[in-house]
């Protein structure tokens, strides 16, 4: 009977450490999955911005001949033009990017490129800088600011 007791013993010290350590791996790995896709769901919301604005650009220029009516006396901010027209979504006429930071158009003095811009995380500019290569878009590492020309 006494063999039997010693036998049923609970878990040794060794074996709850070796749990301990594995959980501990797997909350490890989680959480470094979680920023990953969390990260890259906000690069894709940025990406999608974008796109917006290139179409509402897109859009308006169908309409007139250059860029250089989007700032008037009436709107002096080329995002509240587009907004006005319903060209752009309500998350783009807000000039937040999903990084809580703001976005802007600047029309060049002739009227025929317009340029984007907005500070981000480092990581997400280089991203953005990426997926947006076609339309020379440039990432400053140093300090997260994303641009691009638009013509």
């Amino acid at each position: 009977m006494l063999k039997r007791l010693r036998s049923q013993q609970g878990i040794g010290l060794l074996e709850l450490m070796l749990s301990l350590a594995i959980i501990a791996i797997l909350l490890i790995m989680a959480t470094r999955y979680y920023n990953v896709a969390y990260q890259s769901e906000k690069v894709n919301e940025g990406a999608a911005q974008i796109n917006n604005l290139v179409g509402a650009l897109a859009n308006w220029k169908a309409d007139q001949p250059n860029y250089s009516n989007l700032v008037s006396s009436t709107s002096s901010d080329a995002i509240t033009t587009l907004s006005d027209r319903g060209l752009v979504t309500s998350q783009t006429a807000s000039k937040t990017n999903p990084w809580g930071t703001s976005i802007s158009l600047t029309v060049d003095t002739s009227g025929n490129f317009v340029t984007f811009e907005q500070t981000i995380p480092k990581t997400a500019c280089l991203s953005l800088a990426d997926k947006f290569a076609s339309y020379s878009a440039t990432c400053d590492s140093s300090s997260g600011k994303f641009s691009m020309k638009i013509q």
